[in-house]
């Protein structure tokens, strides 16, 4: 039997969303990851939006999100960190507003649900220096990887 992929409890999981050719609807590609660094080592997660969902960095950012929920362990929540803030902000609202009719990701935060109990913005695409001089050099690198893979 093939193990089941869980985050581990208590490490931060660094989400990133994007999409290449976005101008152009009939080749734009959108994608997501997710990772986590642990003392036993990088924890990875990637996915590809597929065909039928928009094509958008936007809606990629909020999936890799549903992909963390996904992969929680059983009545765990977890902490994301997001360079989107409307992910963040969206993580920040109570279940009600989350998923109201009035919000176009309400849907994905249904899915979602109070699994992710706190979002923490990160600048995206920032130097080891610049995450230093914004306050940030702690989440740099779990940062700089998710870019990458996203």
């Amino acid at each position: 039997s093939q193990e089941v992929f869980e985050w581990i409890e208590l490490y931060l999981i660094f989400t990133d969303g994007s999409c290449l050719y976005s101008s152009n609807l009939q080749v734009a590609a959108a994608g997501c990851a997710a990772v986590q660094t642990t003392p036993e080592g990088l924890r990875t997660m990637q996915f590809a939006i597929q065909l039928g969902v928009p094509q958008t960095a936007v809606v990629s950012e909020h999936v890799a999100v549903v992909k963390v929920a996904e992969s929680l362990p059983k009545r765990r929540k977890g902490h994301i960190v997001c360079d989107c803030q409307a992910v963040v902000s969206w993580a920040k609202n109570t279940s009600n507003a989350r998923t109201s009719h009035n919000n176009k990701m309400g849907g994905v935060w249904a899915e979602i649900g109070d699994k992710i109990e706190m979002a923490t913005k990160v600048k995206a695409h920032l130097s080891k220096k610049q995450s230093e001089e914004a306050g940030q050099s702690h989440l740099h690198n779990g940062n700089a990887i998710v870019d990458i893979l996203a």
